[in-house]
C-alpha cells in the first residue's frame, strides 16, 4: 500500500472522531457517510487498495465508469453539509479532486480536509510512470493532439534551427506551470505530483 495514502487514511481516521464529537448525534445520512469513509480507512489500513472492492453503489450516475467516486462524493458531500459547508468534487486528471469551504469551526474543516485528501488518494491507482500515461494528462490541452512523432519531429526542427523565428518560446518553472493556467491550481499540482514521487 502507496505511504502516502497510509499516512493520509490515519490523519483522515482521526478526522472522523473530530466529525463524530464535533456534529453530535448523527442523522441517517451521516451515519451512512461516516461508514463509506470507515470503510474506505478500512480497506487502506488492511493493505487492500479501495478501488479493489467491488462498488455496489446503486447512485452510480455522474461517473459510472469510477467506481465509487460518486458514493465518495455522496458522502463528503453529506459531512460537509452537516458540517455547515460544502464539498465540490471533479475530475483531475486521473483523480477525483475534492474541494471543501470553511465550516463553520476550524476542527471541522480541517477534519474535511483531511477527508477529502485521503478520497482523491484513493480515487486513482499508481500512475504507470510511462510518457504515454502523462500524455494522457495532458489530453484536450493541445489543438490538435501532438503525438510523440510530431513533438521529436517538433524538437528535431528546434535543435536544427528550422522553426519560425516568428514563434516565441516560454519558459516555465514546471511542467504543472505550463499544464495550468490558474496559479494555485498548479501550485496544487507541484505539491499532489511530488507526495506521489516520495512514494516511489
Amino acid at each position: 500500500m502507496d505511504e502516502h495514502m497510509l499516512r493520509a487514511a490515519t490523519k483522515a481516521r482521526s478526522a472522523l472522531a473530530v466529525l463524530a464529537a464535533e456534529l453530535g448525534e448523527p442523522s441517517p445520512d451521516m451515519a451512512q457517510a461516516l461508514a463509506i469513509i470507515e470503510q474506505t480507512l478500512g480497506d487502506i489500513e488492511a493493505g487492500r487498495h479501495p478501488l479493489d472492492r467491488p462498488d455496489d453503489w446503486p447512485q452510480r450516475d455522474r461517473w459510472p465508469d469510477r467506481p465509487h467516486w460518486d458514493r465518495w462524493r455522496w458522502a463528503i458531500k453529506t459531512l460537509a453539509v452537516a458540517s455547515g459547508t460544502t464539498a465540490h468534487c471533479s475530475p483531475k486528471y486521473e483523480y477525483m479532486r475534492v474541494d471543501t469551504r470553511q465550516a463553520r469551526s476550524d476542527a471541522l474543516t480541517v477534519a474535511l480536509l483531511d477527508v477529502a485528501d485521503v478520497i482523491e488518494l484513493a480515487s486513482v491507482r499508481e500512475p504507470s510512470g510511462t510518457i504515454d500515461s502523462f500524455l494522457g494528462l495532458c489530453a484536450g490541452r493541445t489543438t490538435p493532439a501532438l503525438t510523440i512523432d510530431d513533438m521529436n519531429k517538433i524538437a528535431a526542427a528546434g535543435w536544427a534551427g528550422e522553426l519560425d523565428s516568428s514563434v516565441k518560446s516560454q519558459r516555465f518553472a514546471s511542467v504543472w506551470d505550463a499544464i495550468e493556467d490558474d496559479p494555485a491550481e498548479a501550485e496544487k499540482m507541484k505539491q499532489w505530483s511530488a507526495l506521489r514521487r516520495k512514494g516511489h
